[in-house]
């Protein structure tokens, strides 16, 4: 992902809360593309689906879809979804 391609974008905000993600426990059906001795990749048929909650907040669920996914330099993973159906409140109280 290009992070400094704005274009179609929605503005962002500084989100400081935790968040919990519950993942679909469905089997999900992929094909193989290549495979390492230390990685492999596939493809689906569709985004991988992920229920959120925002923490200290009104602990209501979102369900949202895995769009990409990247390891920065302290070798965190830092990870990109788009909300399916509304979204929630963002605003900092």
């Amino acid at each position: 992902m290009d992070e400094n391609n704005t274009q179609d974008r929605a503005p962002r905000k500084k989100l400081d809360r935790p968040v919990e993600f519950i993942i679909d426990a469905d089997v999900i059906a992929a094909q193989g593309l290549n495979i390492s001795e230390t990685g492999i990749s596939f493809e689906t048929e569709e985004p991988i689906t992920i229920v959120m909650r925002l923490k200290d907040r009104d602990k209501s669920e979102y369900r949202a879809e895995l769009i990409w996914a990247q390891k920065n330099e302290a070798g965190a993973m830092s990870y990109g979804l788009r909300f399916l159906g509304s979204e929630p409140d963002y605003t900092e109280s």
